[in-house]
C-alpha cells in the first residue's frame, strides 16, 4: 500500500524523525520499517503504572537480535518497564532491581517473579490474598530453553532466602481471546512475554483496560507479520501453535509440512 507507506514516512520523518537500515526507511518513533509501522497501535504516550509499581524484564542478549522481539514493542508502549541485558544477575549490580529486593526485604512491597513451573503460584491468587501496596513484576525474556536457564541460573537472586515477599508466579490459562503466537511455542499455553507481562498486568492493577492497551500495537506486529511470513500465516489459520511432534502437527495441519517447529525469527 504506497499511500500507507508514504504516510508513514512522512510521518516519521516529520514529527519523529526517520532513519534508514539497509535502505529501508525505518520509523523514528517504533522502530520498525515504515512499511510494518506501529504508530497508530501505540499509546499516544507510554503507560505509567500505579506509583512504587513497575516491571524488570531479564533479557537474554540473543533476544536482543531478533526481528520479532516483543520487549522492544513492550518498552515503547509501557513507560514502567526497565530492561536488564544478561545471562546472570548479581544483588548489587543492578541498581533497578537492587532497589525493588530492598523494599521486598522491608516488606513494603512485593516481588512477583513471573516463570511457570512446580512451585509457582497462581497470581491472580495471591494477589486476593495480600493488601494492596507496591509490587514489581520480574518477567525473563528469551527462547523456552534460555528461559529455563537464566532462571535456574538467577534463582537466589530472584527469589532470596528470607525474603517472602519475593514470589515465583504463574498465569492461569487464558480463557479465549486472540493468541499471537509469533513463534512455534513448545505446548500450549505459551506466549511471548509481552503477552505474558500484558497479562499479569491486568490481573496486578485496577486498570481494565490496561491489558488491551498494551497488547494493541503487538495485535498490529502480529497482523502485519502474516502478511509476510507463510508459516505464521499457517500457523494462524490452522492454529498450530505448539511445538508438537512431527506426526502431531502432521495430523493437526491435515497432512501439510510446517515450519519444522523452529523459532520463526531466529
Amino acid at each position: 500500500d504506497l499511500a500507507a507507506l508514504g504516510g508513514c514516512a512522512s510521518s516519521a520523518s516529520d514529527d519523529q524523525g526517520a532513519g534508514d537500515e539497509g535502505g529501508r526507511i525505518v520509523c523514528g518513533r517504533c522502530d520498525r520499517p515504515a512499511s510494518a509501522c506501529l504508530c497508530d497501535a501505540l499509546p499516544d504516550e507510554p503507560i505509567r503504572l500505579e506509583r512504587g509499581c513497575g516491571v524488570i524484564v531479564l533479557q537474554h542478549p540473543n533476544e536482543r537480535k531478533r526481528k520479532l522481539a516483543t520487549v522492544p514493542v513492550l518498552t515503547k508502549a509501557l513507560g514502567s518497564c526497565d530492561v536488564l541485558v544478561g545471562r546472570k544477575f548479581r544483588a548489587g549490580q543492578e541498581p533497578v532491581l537492587d532497589e525493588a529486593y530492598r523494599s521486598a526485604r522491608e516488606g513494603g512491597a512485593d516481588v512477583f517473579v513471573l516463570y511457570p513451573g512446580p512451585g509457582a503460584r497462581d497470581l491472580a491468587r495471591e494477589v486476593a490474598a495480600v493488601p494492596r501496596r507496591p509490587w514489581t513484576l520480574v518477567a525473563i525474556d528469551g527462547t523456552w530453553q534460555q528461559a529455563k536457564e537464566m532462571f535456574k541460573t538467577n534463582e537466589g537472586v530472584l527469589l532470596p532466602a528470607g525474603v517472602p515477599s519475593a514470589r515465583r508466579v504463574s498465569l492461569r490459562p487464558p480463557e479465549g481471546g486472540i493468541r499471537m503466537p509469533l513463534r512455534t511455542e513448545p505446548e500450549r499455553g505459551c506466549m511471548t512475554t509481552m503477552e505474558a507481562v500484558a497479562s499479569a498486568l491486568g490481573v496486578l492493577s485496577d486498570a481494565p483496560d490496561l491489558e488491551p492497551r498494551i497488547l494493541a500495537p503487538l495485535a498490529k506486529l502480529y497482523g502485519v507479520q502474516k502478511g509476510f511470513s507463510p508459516s505464521l500465516k499457517a500457523r494462524a489459520e490452522r492454529g498450530i501453535d505448539y511445538k508438537g511432534s512431527r506426526r502431531q502437527r502432521l495430523v493437526a495441519g491435515g497432512g501439510g509440512g510446517g515450519d519444522g517447529g523452529g523459532d520463526d525469527d531466529e
